[in-house]
Order: C-alpha cells, then sequence, then structure tokens
C-alpha cells in the first residue's frame, strides 16, 4: 500500500484523511488504479510511534511478509529512517 508524507497532517486527522480528500494521495492512487493488489495511498509519518500509524496498517501488525520502501532514507531525517524500521519490525512476520 502505497503512502506519503503530508506535511501538517497530525496523527488525529488521520481518520479523516483519505486520497481524495489530499491532491497527492489521489495521484497516487490514481497511477496504480490499474493493479488490483494495490490499495488505495495513504498519509503516513514515519516519525509517529507504530500506534499512532494508519490503522489499517496497524491492524496488521505481524503480518506482512515484505515492507518496500524506496527513495526515502537518503533524504529523510534520521528520526524518519528509525521510524521506519521500528514501524517494519511491527508488520513483518516473525522468521
Amino acid at each position: 500500500q502505497p503512502s506519503e508524507f503530508i506535511e501538517g497532517l497530525a496523527a488525529e486527522d488521520l481518520a479523516d484523511a483519505t486520497a481524495a480528500g489530499i491532491p497527492r494521495l489521489r495521484a497516487i492512487s490514481l497511477s496504480c488504479e490499474g493493479f488490483a493488489n494495490v490499495k488505495p495511498a495513504i498519509p503516513l509519518d514515519a516519525r509517529w510511534p507504530f500506534e499512532q500509524w494508519p490503522s489499517s496498517i496497524v491492524a496488521q501488525e505481524g503480518s506482512f511478509t515484505l515492507v518496500y520502501v524506496s527513495n526515502v532514507f537518503h533524504i529523510s531525517a534520521w528520526t524518519v529512517g528509525v521510524g521506519i524500521l521500528e514501524g517494519a519490525s511491527r508488520c513483518l512476520t516473525e522468521g
């Protein structure tokens, strides 16, 4: 599921932040529309504690077999990289 950092979006606003309401998320979702196995884009600030990540991810804790991160670590703050690694460790299945 694609995700994108949205400047100024607070964790408590995640429930109301849909791809339809945020142009950048809508553009990402539209570009993935032809792929049946790709869900709509969601907002994510990886600096947040995992419990504040989007509920669609938190609800699936420990059930992912792959976390793909592209074009992030070299342009982001250290705290973003740490958040991604901590979040991935919570998302991935053991083994």
